[in-house]
């Protein structure tokens, strides 16, 4: 229903039983009686009817039939509607997608398995009741859903909605475009030419045109449609001519490169020039310029290129000011609205606005203030910065954005690239291409180095015969991906011990903590349990093509492959205030002799609420040998570009694209089977599943190995051959990253009950138990580095906080650490309570970026509404667990979580400490203060990693 609501006036939707009840002729028989199935029931009253064949189209008057006929059968009446819309040329309709002609003996071509559902018995039965006159007129005038499972949806007939766009409501600020301003804007500026030299703006920028006068500015700026007539503008277009005039004129005259140097001056470059590549690179990663020197840079061209009497007042350009701060500030993901930058803004300082007039007036002016400041930021400081800094995030700072001159960044990118060009990377000419096309390549500063970015899915354009089209490298890798994911599904076997998620661990690893608690109820020993983590270094490159190639060909066992695709429609609030259609175009591989149905489908698939299906009506067939082609390309031939240069990769397979993480699980199961198991004496059943022994198990997300054993012999055999390396494989791991809880060869007990894997902690004091990893928060200079946020005002602020909070607890709320059949109770608690203290983090982050204008109630509010979203993400993740704390102890938790992290800030939230002291003193959870497992979840050596969290 809340995707229907997106598309249609929530009072048109109906079941099939209301509409049918108002259609169906008085002589028709009974539409629901008591001999009826269950099944049949439901059919009636779960199926949404729309009274209108498409999204925004105006609902037809439903009138009662005259008389009940029944002359022709199921199949009979579908294909009269097919045939009535391909002639009315209703392209779009989902019973005649794909369908382009129909035979004179009534059997239509092409693909379409929608038809298929329609002449199932429940429909069969629906056109005895009704007759074929109203069943007609129910597929060829309205917008048919059927309920298949959990509350989703399937559409049977009318307009696909994937087709339509949703309806949008009026809104007040319609008519004020790009209302926010992006991070992204500014980041990955692409050096073009001589840019580094020539210390001024692009030549396409509108100041840099050689036609460009006052009025042309006036309409870019103030988005008023092409004036040729002085007479046709206001008086306050008027007194802007001169302001625009001035500067124009101001524009030309600045030296840009003066104001830069001046602002951020540029250390001695020529420092690094007898240094080794490394040692300069290192040197030359520390020379970014602080956000406050950019700030000091734009302010400079702000008051050399704009009229003071834009501002009017001093206070209005601090306003702008820091309006400069904050959009300089922002981290990587964040928005700001414009509306957000004008608040303080005097209009009455203005001299060249009119301070007369009435609330349209006011309206009036508002809007050319906003169109200012939008123009300011979007079309001239953004160039600005683009033009003159390379913009960056980094490994170190997470989500903070760093700024280089272009002179220190070009230096860093020709040391990267020479390192890339020795070790994995060979130079192309300009001309030469991928079947698949190419990637982008992008350099991430590191604290001792760079990373290589690939981007897989930059949409390059080439020419065809129908002419210029788009593709992607990874939009190319679709159908084999489909594929090989099927064959992975068909046989387990061939992705090893891989574990793709957290789903796929919790369902391995709890039958083997089951068993553990079998040999204590049985009344022997705890068992000690030997963990063993540690990863291959470099394991994409290092992979070696000829073998991953021989392991694809292995896998694909089906000749031909048919893909069938579908769109799956949800409701989200990721616009904040209301909610908006998320749409997914996913797709299934299948041997080609099995037809799949949609409805089928989308019963399997329907595990969320309110999700809405569309079949993609089209017949894709793939030869086993053309996928084969298409992944031996993609290995071989791998193509980036990077500043207009195009390089090849010369070993391993490419790390970016869809297929990348497959391929290389595939490659490492291949060496589990061939090398690591026979070295530890594991038959492959044992060795895959730890439901038939419990002695063991082995867990690997991507290169990422994780080994559980209550043998000491078979964890130090492990470890031995993983130290050893397997040289037919190129494969060896990295000895820092290699965690254990006992040490080798020793006799001894464990030197560490904790080994982290894969941002869990697993802790083997007591068989094993689960906790969540907030290392990586640790290391981060502050809190706010590793978070986004979006900076508004207003009604909307609360509602992105709520989202923002939600998505967090969205990924902390896992049966993993939640599951009482894995931990115990008191370790579950402080899973419970850590969830909320990591929350109240964030919260306190983003209040700290609204500044003075927080209201301390807000926090009360969020408080609220964190804990109803902890319970319904719990009730829908964890639906097959128990959960063993009750709704007190949830509260008592989450409230001492909050009160720990803000006593650190109490200055400004006095107040909301005091609320929640007095929370804390109602009996209701006053009793639970002397409760040993809650007490055991505020102890503070739990929590020493959130205690070093710098917020």
């Amino acid at each position: 229903m809340d995707v229907l609501c997106q598309f249609f006036p929530k009072t048109s939707v109906m079941t099939l039983y209301e509409y049918l009840s108002q259609l169906r002729a008085l002589d028709s028989p009974e539409l629901l009686t008591d001999k009826d199935t269950q099944k049949f029931s439901e059919f009636l009253r779960n199926t949404r009817v729309v009274a209108c064949n498409a999204p925004g189209g105006q609902p037809h008057q439903i009138e009662r039939l005259p008389e009940y006929s029944l002359e022709y059968h199921q199949r009979q009446v579908l294909e009269q509607v097919q045939q009535s819309l391909l002639v009315k040329n209703q392209v779009h309709n989902v019973l005649i997608k794909g369908l382009t002609t129909f035979s004179p003996f009534g059997v239509f071509t092409s693909f379409n398995t929608v038809r298929n559902h329609l002449l199932n018995h429940s429909w069969g039965l629906l056109l005895e009741r009704v007759g074929d006159a109203a069943v007609r007129q129910l597929l060829l005038r309205c917008c048919v859903f059927v309920d298949v499972n959990n509350g989703s949806l399937l559409q049977v007939s009318g307009k696909a909605l994937f087709d339509a766009k949703p309806e949008i409501g009026p809104s007040c600020n319609a008519f004020l475009p790009n209302r926010s301003l992006e991070c992204s804007a500014i980041l990955y500026a692409k050096r073009e030419g001589d840019a580094i030299g020539r210390y001024r703006l692009q030549k396409w920028h509108i100041l840099n045109s050689q036609k460009i006068d006052p009025l042309h500015l006036l309409c870019n700026i103030f988005c008023v449609s092409s004036l040729r007539k002085r007479q046709k503008l206001n008086q306050t277009m008027k007194r802007i001519l001169p302001l625009l005039k001035s500067l124009i004129s101001r524009h030309r005259k600045t030296n840009y490169k003066s104001l830069l140097d001046k602002a951020c001056p540029l250390l001695e470059v020529s420092k690094v020039a007898g240094q080794s590549a490394s040692v300069a690179q290192s040197h030359l990663l520390q020379q970014f310029t602080k956000p406050d020197n950019v700030c000091k840079f734009l302010r400079q061209v702000l008051l050399r290129i704009v009229p003071n009497k834009f501002w009017g007042s001093k206070r209005n350009f601090e306003c702008i000011c820091r309006a400069m701060h904050h959009f300089v500030n922002l981290r990587r993901f964040e928005v700001i609205d414009i509306h957000n930058m004008v608040q303080g803004y005097q209009l009455s300082d203005c001299s060249w606005i009119s301070n007369k007039g009435g609330k349209s007036a006011a309206i009036a002016n508002q809007k050319l203030i906003f169109h200012l400041f939008r123009w300011l930021f979007i079309d001239y400081f953004v160039p600005v910065l683009r033009c003159f800094f390379y913009a960056t995030e980094t490994e170190p700072y997470r989500n903070r954005i760093l700024f280089y001159r272009l002179e220190v960044w070009s230096r860093i990118e020709k040391i990267a690239m020479d390192a890339l060009c020795d070790s994995q990377l060979r130079p192309l000419p300009s001309t030469s291409r991928s079947l698949l096309g190419f990637s982008r390549l992008r350099i991430l500063p590191k604290s001792n180095g760079i990373r290589p970015i690939v981007n897989c899915s930059y949409k390059h354009v080439h020419t065809t015969t129908w002419g210029k089209k788009s593709s992607s490298v990874n939009g190319a890798l679709k159908i084999p991906l489909s594929t090989l994911n099927f064959e992975c599904q068909a046989d387990p076997l061939t992705t090893g011990c891989s574990s793709v998620g957290y789903d796929s661990v919790h369902i391995r690893l709890l039958p083997f903590i089951e068993g553990l608690r079998k040999i204590i109820i049985s009344g022997g020993t705890v068992p000690k349990v030997y963990m063993v983590a540690t990863d291959i270094t470099r394991c994409f490159d290092s992979i070696q093509r000829a073998k991953v190639m021989d392991i694809v060909q292995r896998v694909l066992k089906e000749s031909d492959y048919f893909v069938h695709k579908w769109v799956t429609m949800l409701a989200t609030h990721s616009n904040g205030s209301s909610k908006m259609v998320r749409k997914q175009f996913q797709r299934e591989a299948l041997p080609a002799e099995l037809l799949p149905q949609i409805d089928q489908f989308a019963k399997k698939l329907s595990k969320n609420k309110n999700i809405v299906y569309n079949e993609i009506a089209s017949v894709d067939m793939f030869s086993r040998s053309d996928i084969i082609e298409i992944i031996k390309d993609h290995i071989y031939n791998t193509t980036v570009e990077f500043n207009g240069q195009v390089f090849q990769q010369t070993c391993g397979i490419p790390q970016g694209s869809v297929l990348s993480s497959l391929l290389c699980s595939l490659y490492l199961a291949d060496l589990e089977k061939q090398q690591l198991r026979p070295q530890m004496g594991f038959a492959d059943q044992d060795w895959m599943w730890s439901d038939s022994l419990s002695s063991g198990i082995l867990l690997r997300h991507v290169d990422d190995f994780l080994l559980l054993t209550t043998s000491k012999s078979s964890a130090e055999a492990f470890l031995f051959s993983m130290e050893r390396g397997f040289t037919e494989y190129q494969c060896a791991i990295n000895t820092s990253k290699t965690r254990t809880n006992f040490l080798p060869d020793l006799k001894t007990n464990t030197v560490n009950h904790i080994v982290p894997w894969c941002g869990l902690l697993f802790d083997s004091q007591r068989l094993v138990s689960l906790r969540s990893d907030y290392s990586k928060f640790v290391s981060t200079p502050h809190i706010s580095d590793a978070l986004s946020f979006r900076r508004t005002t207003g009604k909307q602020c609360a509602k992105f906080l709520e989202l923002f909070l939600r998505h967090f607890v969205q990924v902390k709320t896992h049966p993993l650490l939640l599951d009482p059949r894995i931990n115990p109770k008191h370790i579950v608690a402080l899973n419970v309570h850590q969830i909320f203290q990591f929350a109240a983090l964030k919260l306190y982050s983003w209040l700290a970026q609204l500044g003075k204008r927080v209201n301390l109630t807000f926090a009360d509010t969020a408080f609220q509404n964190l804990l109803v979203v902890f319970h319904q993400i719990r009730k829908r993740r964890c639906s097959n667990c128990p959960f063993t704390l009750s709704l007190n102890e949830v509260k008592w938790l989450a409230l001492r979580a909050f009160k720990q992290v803000l006593l650190r800030k109490q200055t400004r939230f006095r107040p909301v400490i005091e609320k929640i002291n007095s929370a804390l003193r109602r009996p209701h959870l006053r009793r639970l203060n002397n409760t040993a497992f809650l007490r055991f979840a505020l102890l503070q050596k739990h929590h020493r990693q959130l205690r070093n969290v710098i917020y």
